[in-house]
């Protein structure tokens, strides 16, 4: 796979959970003003809880948007996570395994994956990487008071890596 065939996919990625139908988060999804980097970043909702990110920077703009996705979406992330990585049977059990095995058998290791972020444009990997800060931020603000949808998933849940992003980019391909 070429680069610019990576960063074409990876801008469909970050846009997959955006244009998703979004159900609102149990506990209140962001909305207001939240503080990115020292700039006020506006987030907000419609009637359909879909955000709507207003930033003065594409930073923040894409760390608000991990954010407020990680908020609606984060057991779906973590699933697609899981399955994108070889690591599903983790969630579902001994089913998985043979989706799991053919995952890291054909799929890219963590080792490409970093290589392949170092060799993007540096704007793509800023924006994968702010995503993943937003969805870390949410982690950590949340802590053990995860939505019941994450908590139900019987496992911790690993801080968010711009490789994430591009494993599970890699596998909506295939």
């Amino acid at each position: 796979m070429n680069h610019a065939d990576t960063n074409n996919r990876l801008c469909a990625f970050l846009t997959c959970f955006t244009l998703a139908p979004v159900i609102p988060a149990a506990a209140g999804p962001a909305r207001g003003t939240l503080m990115v980097d020292g700039q006020a970043v506006t987030v907000l909702r419609d009637r359909y809880g879909a955000p709507h990110i207003f930033a003065p920077s594409e930073r923040a703009a894409y760390w608000a948007n991990g954010y407020a996705i990680a908020e609606d979406r984060m057991a779906q992330m973590e699933k697609y996570r899981r399955a994108a990585r070889g690591e599903l049977a983790e969630l579902v059990g001994p089913t998985a395994l043979p989706s799991d095995e053919e995952t890291r058998r054909e799929g890219y290791t963590e080792a490409e994956r970093e290589e392949i972020l170092r060799g993007l444009d540096p704007a793509v990997r800023q924006s994968l990487e702010a995503y993943a800060d937003g969805v870390n931020s949410f982690l950590k603000a949340r802590g053990a008071d995860l939505p019941p949808e994450v908590r139900k998933l019987g496992v911790p849940i690993r801080p968010w890596r711009a490789t994430d992003s591009l494993a599970i980019g890699e596998s909506s391909r295939s």
